[in-house]
């Protein structure tokens, strides 16, 4: 065993006893069980028969100079959940009337008394993000009625603490209030146990949480990149960290929903090639970053990054024109994310008008390839990645000079395109805003006006109905009509209205109806039956019309 390192198996009456306490490092990622979590520790404690222990795996401790302080490195999630049991019992038992034992279970396992100031002190103080919600509200009872404008995080905590409060009400509503304070006594302080390591420093206790992930603790990337950066810029009690950890907290606020490893790995495969995996990302980054100088440059990089990436996901970003708004909106509704690293670097390095070009071939690019073509995405990743590096470097300055160089190599021409899209078909189901989007830009092909794809009036109109009549069937020669469905050749824009007009009425009952439609490629169908053949000779002419839609012009 390594000499810093000390290791027991406490309970948890023993982590919680003696007037011991605990904080998160500021630099420790936010509360994110959820119910299957908060369900499975609830089972398995009511699972634990009289006599019996049940296992709850590791806690890393790093001490301090107050012997009863200790900074909970790992283990979080498991000793907040607990404790937020308990609150749930001592508001249960204050409820039925016994302040008695509901102060003594709140005494004895979520705050210490400091006898020097006379003040009752929270046993575990949360990070940033998290301690308004767990010692400002939580602790005191003072639940918002409110949860508007509360992050995710603090919103689980809120939901946890309500999951076990109905847990317990259900459960003990019938018995007497001492079988509550007996279930947190027995259950929970002599029968969870963990293994405890504890270390002099926050660089061992990095080297303890990076050991737990490599043997089956696994983390994100982000957990452990946040964890490597902090290990190498902390200097403990010295509140260095403050400007560092602010910036790690509004990277994370400015991303949002957005995935935090999906930003780190676009944001180093911009400036590195061959990429990283998911799988290598971390290892990579932290071959590189061995000095505090590197963290802190790899730090502020991150932040002056995140908000040019985060836009990429927001077409109403304030860092995008009008223009630029339009054609991330497009790119969002192909749900393509491959060429992230890319627009992220060309939108800091170019101008306003490149990168409107670049946005433009990327957009024709990925849905010749991905949407249409359904061909392999890493591939296009790899190509993407590799131009990223290029304009990082300044190689390339102009989107025609990038096209020619790196990114023609994924561009399907347009025999190859016309062949794919005359035989796509897509679940209009899974898919109905992206073939909306199709069927809108083929309606400015034909001369029409682009129509807004959130409107409520705005359907898309299967020709062959999506449940066909037997009438149908008879029409069709008793073919299988599943197949002929989805196919683009198949479908067309219709106003709400006249959608449920149409219904399942056979084509020559439905044509009356798409004369009066206000989309130009509704109101050309001209045949005089609905076929295999007339949906395989549309679909055909709609793919001349693709191909000049989407299209690189150089």
């Amino acid at each position: 065993m390594f000499a810093w390192l000390k290791l027991n198996q406490p309970t948890f009456g023993e982590l919680t006893g003696n007037g011991k306490t605990y904080q998160l490092p500021p630099f420790q990622r936010d509360y994110s069980w959820n119910q299957e979590e908060w369900e499975d520790l609830w089972l398995d404690i009511l699972d634990i028969k009289k006599d019996e222990d049940h296992y709850m795996g590791y806690i890393v401790l790093q001490e301090t100079e107050d012997p009863k302080k200790s900074m909970l490195i790992d283990g979080q999630q498991r000793i907040v959940t607990i404790s937020l049991l308990i609150l749930a019992a001592v508001k249960f038992l204050e409820e039925s009337g016994d302040a008695p034992r509901a102060e003594d279970l709140r005494k004895t396992y979520l705050s210490s008394r400091d006898l020097v100031r006379q003040i009752d002190i929270p046993k575990i103080k949360l990070n940033y993000n998290n301690e308004y919600i767990y010692g400002g509200k939580l602790m005191q009872f003072d639940i918002p009625a409110n949860t508007t404008g509360l992050k995710s995080s603090e919103k689980r905590l809120l939901e946890a603490y309500r999951y076990f409060y109905n847990q317990i009400s259900e459960k003990f509503k019938e018995q007497p209030t001492e079988q509550v304070a007996e279930f947190v006594a027995r259950k929970i302080d002599v029968s969870l146990f963990f293994t405890s390591i504890a270390v002099k420093d926050d660089l061992n206790a990095y080297k303890v949480f990076e050991t737990l992930n490599a043997r089956g603790v696994k983390l994100s990337a982000a957990d452990l990149l946040k964890n490597l950066l902090f290990s190498v810029i902390y200097v403990p009690n010295a509140g260095s960290i403050s400007q560092e950890e602010k910036k790690w907290h509004r990277i994370n606020d400015v991303l949002g929903k957005t995935d935090v490893t999906a930003y780190l790995r676009h944001f180093w495969n911009a400036r590195h090639y061959p990429g990283e995996r998911k799988s290598t990302l971390f290892k990579a980054i932290k071959n590189a970053t061995r000095q505090k100088a590197e963290a802190i440059r790899l730090l502020n990089d991150l932040d002056n990054n995140v908000s040019i990436y985060a836009s990429l996901s927001a077409p109403q970003s304030e860092w995008l024109t009008n223009e630029q708004s339009k054609l991330i909106a497009e790119l969002n509704t192909l749900d393509v994310t491959q060429c992230f690293s890319l627009l992220m670097t060309a939108k800091s390095k170019w101008t306003e008008q490149e990168f409107n070009k670049l946005l433009r071939d990327v957009i024709a690019i990925s849905f010749r390839h991905h949407t249409i073509g359904g061909q392999n995405p890493n591939e296009m990743e790899r190509i993407y990645g590799r131009a990223a590096v290029a304009v990082f470097k300044s190689e390339a300055t102009a989107a025609r000079d990038l096209f020619n160089a790196h990114l023609k190599e994924i561009y399907i021409e347009d025999d190859s395109f016309k062949n794919d899209f005359s035989k796509k078909s897509f679940n209009t189901r899974q898919h109905n805003g992206l073939v909306k989007y199709i069927l809108a830009k083929l309606e400015v092909q034909a001369g029409g006006t682009e129509p807004e794809l959130n409107s409520k009036n705005l359907t898309v109109e299967h020709i062959l109905p999506e449940n066909p009549t037997e009438e149908w069937a008879e029409v069709f020669a008793a073919r299988d009509m599943a197949p002929y469905i989805g196919r683009i050749g198949n479908l067309t824009l219709l106003e709400a209205g006249k959608n449920k007009e149409a219904e399942r009425k056979l084509y020559e009952d439905k044509l009356p109806i798409y004369k009066t439609s206000w989309f130009r490629i509704t109101q050309r169908l001209m045949e005089v039956c609905w076929s295999p053949k007339s949906i395989n000779e549309r679909q055909k002419e709609l793919a001349k019309q693709a191909a000049a839609v989407w299209r690189v012009n150089y």
